[in-house]
C-alpha cells in the first residue's frame, strides 16, 4: 500500500505537512492509471541528451512509481514534486485517496488520457491537456491556468509522462499570470525544464506563437 499525505498550507516559511492514504491498485495494472512505464519508455528511447544535475534531482523527486513524473498543486500556488508530498512506501493507484479532486492529464495521447479517465471513473474530475507538439496549446495553458486557480478549494494533481512537460506547463502558467518571462522560466527549470524544452519554449515565445494564451 502506497500513501500519500496531504500538505497543509501553514503560516509563511512553515514547511507544508502531510496526511492521506491511497488505495490499491485496481487489478488491470500494477498501478492503474497512475503511471505509464511503456509509454515512458517509448519516447524516452529516442535518445535524449542526458538531463543536468538538477533536472535529474526533480526527476527523482518527482518520479511516479508506475513510470512518469507528477506535481501537486494548493491554494496559493504552491506546488511540490510527487515524492515531496508522499511517504515513500509503495505505488498508488487511487489519486482520490490524496484528498485530491481534479487531476490535469498532460498525457501527449488522447486514446491513453481516455484511458486514464476511464480507471479513474467517477471518483475523481479528470482534465486531459497534452499535446503531441513541443509546447501546449493557447487554449491548454488558459485551462491549465484555471484549475491552479481553482486549487485553494480543490487542490490540483498534474500527471505527465516527461518531465520537462511539467516543467513547460508551469512556466506558460506563470506568464499567463503575469510573472515575467525570465522569472518564470527560472521557477520552471526546478519543476522539470531542461534545455531543450526552454529552447522550445523561448522559440514559440519570441515568435508569437503563443500570444492567445495571455
Amino acid at each position: 500500500m502506497f500513501h500519500w499525505q496531504r500538505p497543509l498550507l501553514l503560516a509563511p516559511g512553515v514547511a507544508l505537512a502531510a496526511a492521506v492514504a491511497l488505495g490499491a491498485a485496481p487489478p488491470a495494472s500494477a498501478c492503474g492509471w497512475w503511471g505509464d512505464a511503456e509509454a515512458v519508455a517509448a519516447r524516452a528511447s529516442a535518445g535524449a541528451e542526458a538531463p543536468s544535475p538538477a533536472a535529474t534531482a526533480f526527476q527523482a523527486a518527482a518520479a511516479v512509481p508506475g513510470g512518469g513524473y507528477a506535481l501537486a498543486v494548493f491554494g496559493t500556488g504552491a506546488v511540490l514534486p510527487f515524492g515531496d508530498v508522499a511517504d515513500g512506501e509503495d505505488v498508488a493507484a487511487d489519486p482520490a485517496g490524496l484528498g485530491f479532486e481534479v487531476v490535469a492529464d498532460l498525457t501527449p495521447s488522447p486514446e491513453e488520457a481516455a484511458d486514464h479517465r476511464r480507471r479513474i471513473g467517477a471518483t475523481m474530475r479528470h482534465v486531459h491537456l497534452g499535446t503531441e507538439a513541443e509546447v501546449p496549446s493557447p487554449e491548454a495553458v488558459a485551462a491549465f491556468a484555471a484549475l491552479v486557480a481553482e486549487a485553494e478549494a480543490r487542490p490540483v494533481l498534474v500527471y505527465a509522462q516527461q518531465a520537462e512537460t511539467l516543467g513547460t506547463m508551469w512556466a506558460l502558467r506563470l506568464i499567463a499570470d503575469g510573472t515575467a518571462r525570465d522569472e518564470a522560466i527560472q521557477a520552471a527549470r526546478g519543476l522539470g525544464l531542461d534545455a531543450a524544452a526552454e529552447g522550445a519554449l523561448w522559440w514559440h515565445l519570441r515568435n508569437g506563437l503563443l500570444k492567445d494564451a495571455f
